[in-house]
């Protein structure tokens, strides 16, 4: 899920808009060139002036004049680089239009209820892909943005709740070995450390509302669903409680 550089594609892209505006602008509408010609270089010069997130709205319609110029008897006249330009933008069109419709059919990582939803949501993931060549001009897009924060919400849910299960393990454990060993000196010192070491970690109620490291707009409210974030928690909360005493003598 690594973001890949910008193909070539997307720079061809970009040098046939450059070469069919440099054509509109040194070829009158009537110096050997027909209606169809007229209506490919006015297409080439709107989309030139467009910012990558506009070349991507109204799709639907963009594709259907696209189609419409191809379908035009006169399409064979028009000059090959023109003709390349407007079946690579169908192309990309299309592709883009299956994207953003496998983008929208992935479920919202705040709505993950435990380990298992969030494998399904991160396989569902896997299986949509911005291809290299467009990455640079989909990543501007709605529906670019949208892939890139699921992959960051996705990520920062694993992160989080392994984070979280791992240091409450680690605490419970510490203090275990305190109370394991509660002959040996320093007793209280000892109890009070594990207590302090586990004071900063999230935990439910106070850090609901807490923003997840990695995502943004993603709090441990979701970690905190997780079995395994819960069971550490609670185990680590028998500890605490034979601890406190220990560590106030």
């Amino acid at each position: 899920m690594l973001k890949s550089k910008a193909g070539p594609v997307v720079g061809g892209i970009v040098g046939l808009l450059a070469l069919v505006g440099l054509a509109v602008k040194l070829v009158s509408p009537g110096a050997g060139g027909n209606a169809l010609e007229k209506r490919v270089d006015e297409y080439a010069a709107r989309e030139r002036d467009e910012t990558p997130e506009a070349r991507h709205r109204d799709v639907p319609k963009r594709l259907d004049e696209l189609q419409a110029l191809q379908k035009d008897p006169r399409f064979a006249d028009v000059s090959k680089g023109k003709q390349a330009l407007i079946k690579q933008r169908a192309s990309e069109l299309q592709l883009y239009t299956d994207f953003a419709a496998k983008v929208a059919g992935v479920p919202d990582p705040k709505d993950v209820e435990n380990e298992n939803q969030l494998h399904g949501l991160k396989k569902q993931l896997e299986q949509v892909r911005i291809p290299a060549d467009y990455r640079s001009e989909w990543d501007k897009t709605e529906a670019g943005r949208r892939y890139d924060t699921l992959l960051d919400d996705v990520k920062a849910i694993e992160i989080g709740a392994e984070d979280v299960r791992r240091g409450y393990r680690a605490a419970a454990e510490e203090g275990e070995d305190v109370l394991r060993n509660r002959n040996a000196p320093r007793l209280p010192q000892r109890a009070k450390a594990v207590l302090d070491k586990a004071a900063p970690l999230p935990s439910p109620g106070k850090d609901n509302d807490r923003r997840l490291p990695g995502s943004e707009r993603l709090t441990y409210a979701v970690v905190f669903r997780f079995a395994a974030v819960a069971e550490s928690i609670r185990a680590w909360e028998k500890v605490r409680d034979r601890l406190r005493p220990l560590a106030a003598e």
